[in-house]
């Protein structure tokens, strides 16, 4: 479902404001046409568009689809716009970017683009909700107090605001934060710890050999600059690289492949938001430029060696693939849309047995497929808009063609391109039908913020939980009711409760929104908020 609201776009050149908003009108077609005589200036187009995909959304429950302020009809669709643009980019952006044949994208408006970021998800993540109530996924009912209002009737006030004596929920204050500028290395600059010299940002294929390739390290909260350089000063190393917000990279030598001076090095350092850290397939690099350091005699690793090895390497065939090869797929390579989009792993030393292990032996998936030399991905099938690109032949003619990290005559894909196998041993979890005495009984939601559904007993396992397990748990304290949930955890009653919100028995979610039990990977333990639930009559 598309939702849009359209701003009037028609002035009448003298108002800059009145209350009944009869200065500006809308153009003939709403969103599009001419402006009428009496308001004759032209104005840029603003509208707000929202999808929705309700299909995700169950209602054989008896639920419905709303807007949040209790509007079913979408007659009360409201948006209101404030205007935070910079005003010399916004004239400039008006004059050279409104008028022309652009489709409105911004990387045809120079302007724009010098302030566009891939990273926004990164960057801007969605702050902590101030009000203490459920607001994601599907709710029990809406915040606020808010009446579901059907009309024709207009909405009351009382339908808008809590009853007098109603126990309100919690406010998380949040403290005034002072801006400070983002810190912009400058190239050939001192920057971060004493010494360091910016050498500008490069690129890094992420391949089999990285632009630094000899130390790696990760973190996800603390990530800074001078974190990486102080770092990779003593592990021995000159170079220091980062990446993607939290990576960080050494080594005494630079790929001979890396690029400098290209864009897309707009990743915030994930422990301090004034620095950046790189970008996705994007490093900036520092050089170590102080008179005392000594660095490390070690070639482990190290870009020069490995690239040499690596040509080396190159002319020697690879070793044809397993008869379990399903073809060079494509992948789009980003965090949240993967083509398989179960558990991953990657390694310096990634071979097609390490991965296959990997993803059938320790975990139980469909498919296992390698990517970028050194990346190992699983999955029950291609997702994310993933296609087969090369369905048979020999590595010799595949899409796919880089050598894998820890075995230079086998192939491991590509840059965004997968070779994927599959797992002929494969069996399918399931819900297990019954237990027993115990006879699932599909799912039913657990709004856990004030009061559990089942709550007369349970337990958690990080490594041994099963429907089985549960079961048995919740018989020898004798309650009817036994259910899983989170993959690792069991709860036991005798009723299903709704204290803390309405409970919704329900089909259970394709399996696909499910987690496998921590202790049988052939069983599904229910899912976040979701349990699988089991009964029993004879108790």
């Amino acid at each position: 479902m598309r939702a849009q609201i359209h701003f009037q776009s028609c002035w009448n050149g003298v108002d800059l404001y009145k209350s009944d908003n009869s200065h500006v009108a809308y153009m003939s077609a709403i969103d599009d046409g001419i402006c009428p005589p009496t308001h004759p200036v032209q104005l840029v187009h603003l509208f707000i568009e929202t999808l929705y995909s309700v299909s995700s959304i169950v209602t054989s429950d008896g639920g419905k689809f709303v807007f949040s302020q209790g509007d079913p009809t979408g007659y009360g669709f409201h948006g209101d716009f404030q205007n935070g643009w910079d005003m010399d980019v916004q004239t400039v952006a008006v004059q050279n970017c409104a008028n022309t044949d652009n489709a409105g994208q911004i990387s045809a408006c120079p302007i724009l683009q010098a302030s566009q970021t891939g990273a926004y998800r990164e960057n801007c993540p969605e702050m902590p909700a101030q009000i203490g109530e459920p607001v994601h996924g599907t709710l029990a009912k809406l915040p606020g107090c808010i009446n579901v209002v059907n009309g024709p009737a207009n909405a009351a006030s009382t339908d808008m605001s809590c009853p007098a004596g109603s126990i309100l929920s919690p406010i998380s204050t949040t403290k005034d934060s002072t801006p400070r500028a983002t810190a912009t290395a400058a190239v050939g600059g001192s920057f971060g710890l004493d010494g360091y010299k910016y050498l500008g940002c490069a690129n890094d294929t992420a391949g089999g050999v990285r632009t630094l390739n000899a130390l790696r390290t990760v973190n996800p909260t603390n990530m800074t600059v001078e974190y990486c350089q102080a770092y990779c000063m003593s592990k021995g190393y000159r170079y220091a690289g980062v990446e993607f917000g939290q990576e960080c990279y050494c080594d005494n030598s630079i790929n001979p492949t890396a690029v400098f001076g290209i864009d897309a090095c707009y990743y915030q350092c994930t422990g301090n938001n004034t620095e950046m850290c790189g970008g996705s397939s994007r490093m900036m690099i520092y050089n170590n430029t102080s008179p005392s350091f000594v660095p490390t005699t070690s070639t482990s690793g190290n870009a020069a060696a490995a690239v040499a090895s690596t040509a080396a390497v190159a002319a020697v065939p690879a070793a044809p693939y397993a008869s379990n090869y399903v073809g060079c797929a494509s992948d789009l390579v980003t965090n949240s849309a993967r083509a398989l989009n179960g558990t991953s792993l990657a390694s310096v030393n990634m071979t097609v047995e390490l991965c296959a292990t990997f993803c059938t032996v320790t975990n139980s998936y469909a498919y296992y497929g390698l990517e970028y030399a050194n990346q190992c991905y699983c999955g029950n099938g291609l997702a994310s808009g993933g296609a087969i690109l090369t369905a048979t032949g020999s590595p010799a003619n595949s899409t796919c063609s880089m050598r894998c990290a820890g075995n230079a005559t086998e192939v491991c894909g590509g840059s965004a391109k997968l070779t994927v196998y599959r797992n002929t041993a494969y069996v399918a979890p399931v819900i297990q039908p019954s237990v027993g005495k115990y006879v699932a009984k599909g799912c039913v939601t657990d709004p856990n913020t004030s009061g559990r559904t089942l709550a007369g007993a349970a337990y958690t396992s990080k490594t041994a939980m099963t429907a089985d397990s549960c079961v048995k748990f919740c018989l020898g304290k004798g309650f009817k009711y036994a259910g899983v949930e989170y993959g690792q955890e069991c709860y036991c009653d005798s009723a299903v409760r709704t204290a803390g919100g309405a409970v919704v028995q329900q089909t259970c979610p394709a399996t696909s929104a499910l987690m496998l039990c921590s202790g049988n990977k052939y069983q599904y333990c229910g899912a976040g908020n979701m349990i699988n639930l089991y009964y029993s009559s004879i108790l």
